[in-house]
């Protein structure tokens, strides 16, 4: 008898836009990756689960991630993690290694970060990694961090300002 895992990754692995980072259209948001998970989902329920397209999406999430995060310890000690949640699966999942390896290999671009060396304080840091990041990248994920960067700096600043 199958558990609801071994029938998730068996149909997953059936639809590669889920997981093909190399396939045209897995960055975007759009129909083909929910007509993907739709009919994951449909599939599912004529194996006698009961689950729709975001229930399968998200124990797809924890179950890729727990996979990502044991193959790395597998890396790093050489031995299989004491813990796993999913040691049982992880040959299974197996599938996935080119496209894990594939997304730590793409290219990144990176600003370099000028440091004004006759400047003491460290505003010029600061105000430099705010201008490249907010060049780069507009998402909400990305400005929060920089909401938090600049909070930082006016926290040091009106610490400076009391004293």
């Amino acid at each position: 008898m199958s558990t609801i895992f071994d029938d998730l990754i068996e149909v997953v692995k059936a639809h590669p836009i889920i997981y093909d980072i190399r396939m045209k259209g897995y960055q975007k948001r759009g129909s083909r990756r929910e007509k993907a998970w739709q009919a994951v989902a449909k599939c599912m329920q004529q194996r006698g689960h009961d689950i729709n397209d975001d229930g399968c999406r998200r124990r797809w999430n924890k179950l890729k991630f727990a996979y990502t995060r044991d193959r790395t310890l597998r890396r790093i000690q050489g031995t299989p993690p004491l813990r796993s949640s999913c040691a049982k699966y992880f040959e299974s999942l197996a599938f996935l290694n080119p496209f894990l390896d594939d997304y730590k290999a793409r290219p990144r671009t990176v600003q370099p970060i000028v440091l004004d060396s006759e400047s003491d304080d460290d505003s010029a840091i600061h105000s430099t990694v705010l201008e490249s990041e907010s060049e780069n990248d507009n998402s909400p994920n990305n400005r929060s961090h920089l909401l938090a960067v600049k909070t930082e700096e006016d926290q040091s600043l009106e610490v400076k300002n009391d004293e």
